[in-house]
């Protein structure tokens, strides 16, 4: 029976009503505008003759192929290519570090709870007032992410945008044409995902106002898919290809030497291949004013993203604009009700750091994650070269190779001081994503989920390859010359991810520890409780009574450390009082369609003219307006219910199971193989 919650938050389905756009046209040839100019040459690693080669050869229809149009150099030739994969002492030992730092504070852990509990205790409630600033830091901040989603979703940033270019070239704002003066590139790496998940994805990137203007597809499919990958390219450009400027279709061959098969690996050829694709066009345009985005096969951008992403850009100088990652706040929301009870709870822990992430970089930058833009001209840039193709995390690893980049470009250049000019700059026009769902069933999910959450948990491998650019840095004697500030940044980018691989996997089995030495302590102290109650004893007195039947000094640092820890993660804690309202607030605007597509309202509901309306079908011109459909305030409560009864029930089982064994797991894997890792496709909701 369907419940007024599940009624409300049903998952979202494909937009039928976009299917009439679907429609494939009849032309496929695309012309090039001629105000087009040309810009410096940045093809670095390319000569001329085989750009002029390549553009001869290529035909101007789509088409779908698995032969190689573009220059493959392998990266490990690049002079600098620094990689926790090369050989030497230095590579292995910063390839190893993380796993060392966990596997030792570990063992010292177990090794206190047998030595000396005293000891322990401390050290656990040290660790925990940590975690409790740290997701203090978060309850607050991802409030005002949330709030300023909000604001930059009522903002029209297509027309901001055209303002602006009409402005900067001296026109009308009628008379201005967006694809004269930027382009957008957007990958889509994947392998064996759904078709229509995949079809949904690219309707969505249609209703961008500059899709047909300005936006190209590149669809990074896997060779090894065989045949039915490549027909499956086929039938979606056939269906999609009329919606964009012009789409292409790659095919990443499997086991080249010294890849790592995976999202990485797929984005670089899919950037090779466009490059010599579109050599010709790219050639008219300035390298900073082309995106390139990434993002994953189930990724629904919103509308006004690109606009939002190129207003920000052409806002900034050419200098500041080269060095810049954008990053939109992702919301793994599209089937948050339909997954397991420690799935969604993941997935709100997502939320929860990349909007407080993005919304708090005054003490240390944020990562980009998952989907994300950047210039052509830091991609193409020579300290960059794309992306590194024998890493698992591949949006942290590029953030980072290109924060050293623009460090080592510095050095090169004979800087007296070295600053770092990369910077991560939120786009607050919310992406969804899906949860991990196999069609298998519950248990089937979770397994996939933690699957996944392993694959997540190898990103530990950047903390050491921060390391080994740092100490790069300092062996080549740039360490005096590395600002005051460009060593803060660093040391703030390890300790981010220190805490996030390793301090929360050191906490929670410190929890672990405690709770089974504690087990005897609770029960005799609950007793002790049970009867200072029944002789009638002041409330006041129930803690001490307690803990004298526990056997236990109420006075002793040991007892402050032990209740100190039952408060910092009671039900009632404030900082989870505070991080459900804002958990609340921001599903909710979701499910309501304030940001901009709802996941459905109410699928038993008639509008005016006695017709059902059905969660997933065309949003309704009110929502389209940015007017939200509202909940009833029975569903609201129950909604409200029922994310705080995950936060209170399952915080801790989600820690566990998807935070500190998949942490112990990729650290002894590091340990034990080093880099090597099989890439495992996280399973995705059946879309038809």
């Amino acid at each position: 029976m369907a419940t007024p919650l599940s009624s409300a938050c049903n998952r979202t389905r494909f937009d039928s009503g976009l299917e009439q756009v679907a429609k494939p046209c009849s032309s496929t040839t695309l012309e090039v505008p001629s105000s087009r100019r040309r810009s410096e040459s940045w093809l670095s690693w390319q000569e001329d003759a085989e750009v002029a080669a390549v553009t001869a050869l290529k035909p101007p229809d789509i088409t779908v192929t698995v032969q190689s149009v573009g220059h493959h150099p392998d990266p490990r030739q690049r002079k600098h290519y620094i990689s926790l994969c090369n050989a030497g002492l230095l590579s292995r030992t910063c390839c190893q570090f993380p796993g060392i730092c966990l596997v030792v504070l570990l063992v010292l852990l177990v090794v206190a709870a047998l030595i000396s509990q005293a000891a322990f205790y401390r050290v656990t409630a040290v660790l925990t007032i940590y975690v409790l600033i740290w997701t203090t830091n978060m309850a607050i901040f991802s409030a005002v992410g949330g709030y300023k989603m909000r604001a930059w979703a009522q903002t029209d940033w297509s027309g901001r945008l055209r303002t602006l270019l009409s402005e900067q070239n001296g026109l009308s704002t009628d008379s201005q044409s967006i694809d004269d003066s930027i382009m957008h590139i957007v990958i889509l790496p994947n392998y064996k995902e759904d078709e229509e998940m995949l079809l949904e994805t690219l309707m969505y990137l249609s209703t961008s106002p500059s899709a047909s203007e300005c936006m190209r597809i590149v669809l990074g499919m896997e060779e090894r898919e065989g045949p039915e990958g490549q027909e499956k390219a086929k039938r979606l450009i056939e269906q999609t290809k009329h919606l964009f400027v012009d789409m292409l279709a790659t095919f990443h061959p499997p086991k080249r030497p010294g890849e790592i098969a995976g999202k990485s690996s797929n984005t670089q050829w899919a950037y090779q291949e466009l490059l010599g694709h579109w050599a010709s066009d790219l050639g008219k345009y300035d390298p900073k004013r082309v995106f390139l985005s990434v993002g994953d096969a189930d990724t629904l951008w919103h509308p006004q993203y690109f606009d939002a992403l190129a207003f920000s850009a052409l806002s900034m100088n050419s200098e500041e604009s080269s060095w810049r990652i954008w990053q939109p706040p992702m919301l793994l929301t599209r089937n948050l009700f339909a997954v397991p009870g420690v799935t969604r709870l993941s997935g709100i822990g997502t939320l929860l750091f990349e909007l407080a992430g993005l919304a708090n970089q005054y003490l240390g930058t944020h990562f980009s994650f998952s989907s994300y833009s950047l210039t052509l001209a830091l991609a193409s840039h020579n300290k960059v070269a794309g992306w590194d193709t024998d890493v698992i995390a591949e949006d942290h690893h590029m953030f980072c190779k290109c924060f050293f980049g623009s460090l080592w470009e510095e050095a090169e250049q004979g800087r007296s001081k070295l600053h770092p000019k990369l910077q991560l700059c939120p786009i607050y026009l919310p992406a969804q994503g899906y949860l991990v769902e196999s069609s298998e069933g519950w248990l089937a999910s979770c397994i996939a989920r933690f699957q996944q959450a392993r694959r997540h948990a190898q990103g530990v491998s950047e903390l050491g390859y921060v390391l080994l650019q740092y100490l790069n840095l300092l062996c080549a004697g740039h360490g005096l010359k590395l600002s005051l500030r460009g060593h803060y940044q660093v040391w703030a980018i390890m300790m981010k991810m220190i805490t996030v691989h390793i301090v929360n996997a050191v906490q929670a089995f410190s929890l672990i520890i405690a709770g089974f030495i504690t087990a005897p302590v609770a029960a005799a102290a609950t007793l002790g409780a049970v009867r200072s109650l029944i002789r009638g004893d002041s409330i006041f007195a129930l803690v001490p009574a307690a803990l004298g039947a526990a056997g236990v000094d109420a006075e002793s640092p040991v007892a402050v450390a032990k209740w100190a820890l039952l408060a910092a993660f009671g039900p009632l804690a404030p900082v989870s009082m505070l991080t459900g309202y804002t958990v609340y607030i921001v599903v909710l605007d979701v499910v309501e369609g304030r940001y901009w597509r709802p996941l459905g309202i109410d699928t038993n509901s008639e509008d005016s003219n006695g017709t059902t309306a059905v969660a997933g079908d065309s949003p309704s011109t009110e929502v389209a307006e940015g007017q939200a459909e509202c909940l009833s305030l029975m569903q609201r409560i129950i909604l409200c219910l029922s994310l705080q009864a995950d936060m209170m029930f399952l915080a801790e089982p989600t820690v566990f199971l998807y935070g500190m064994l998949p942490e112990i797991l990729a650290a002894w894997s590091i340990l034990r193989k080093g880099m090597q890792f099989e890439y495992i496709v996280a399973a995705k909701p059946d879309s038809k």
